[in-house]
């Protein structure tokens, strides 16, 4: 097994969430284009909660395989800094660096807050997408 395959690991499509997330979903299309040919309604929610907790599942997974990454470059950056200020190549203001840091950490803390609106707003579409983010992250 490879580096790159140890980090990526298993594919997503293979997970038991997923598969039945994508039959809820499947079903609650039947259930709700049949009845419309017919001349009725069914509301849609299943194909919602269905789709709403693939791409959860998605951006879960997404994120954890990055997350995996983003740690590897920064300690790489943070090894190359580290000799290069030893060897005086180059000298950096870690004060101001700092002060840089927190305007990013309150656009962070913004954007959170944006998204938890628009979540709460969809209720039912968001709580199946954020346990379907919980999933996607803890796939192996």
């Amino acid at each position: 097994m490879s580096w790159v395959q140890n980090i990526l690991g298993k594919p997503p499509w293979r997970s038991q969430p997923l598969i039945v997330a994508a039959t809820v979903a499947l079903l609650g299309t039947v259930l709700w284009v049949v009845p419309m040919a017919q001349g009725s309604e069914f509301p849609p929610v299943l194909v919602r909660l269905g789709l709403s907790f693939i791409g959860g599942f998605f951006v879960g997974w997404t994120f954890r395989k990055s997350v995996k990454i983003f740690l590897l470059l920064t300690a790489a950056a943070m090894v190359a800094i580290f000799v290069l200020q030893m060897t005086d190549v180059i000298n950096l203001d870690w004060a101001s660096m700092l002060n840089e840091s927190h305007g990013g950490i309150n656009w962070i803390r913004g954007q959170a807050n944006l998204l938890k609106d628009v979540l709460v707003g969809y209720l039912p579409s968001g709580a199946a997408a954020i346990t379907g983010i919980f999933i996607g992250a803890r796939h192996r």
